[in-house]
């Protein structure tokens, strides 16, 4: 019986890093409907529902569009994760706040930036 948990956790867990995955929470962090995602990329809804669930794959054209639109990198979407400008790999929790962070306006990233200092000297 624990076993059996243990998988579905499992499993569970590796649904959360697939590239329908990601799509679907980058959707759902905007607030759109399939609708409109799919518009805003070039795809009929069904196609990106089908992407959703992990049973299409993109062509270059779809996963590129889908990555411009919600300002990530085609490498975040598809495999989870960045690469620096060294080649090391980015974890997905850093790409996911930088493709955020790219979307602030100078204003807002002035604030960020100053309650992340503050939270840092309390620390201290």
């Amino acid at each position: 019986m624990r076993n059996a948990g243990l998988t579905r956790l499992s499993y569970a867990a590796r649904m959360q890093n697939t590239f329908g995955a990601r799509l679907r929470a980058l959707r759902k962090q905007r607030k759109l409907t399939q609708v409109e995602a799919a518009e805003a990329i070039g795809v009929g809804r069904p196609y990106l529902s089908l992407m959703e669930l992990d049973l299409r794959d993109g062509n270059f054209d779809i996963v590129k569009a889908a990555a411009d639109f919600f300002g990530v990198t085609v490498d975040y979407l598809v495999y989870g994760g960045v690469s620096d400008k060294s080649g090391s790999d980015v974890p997905s929790d850093e790409a996911e706040l930088l493709a955020l962070w790219r979307r602030l306006s100078d204003d807002d990233k002035a604030i960020v930036l100053t309650l992340m200092e503050s939270m840092l000297k309390r620390r201290s």
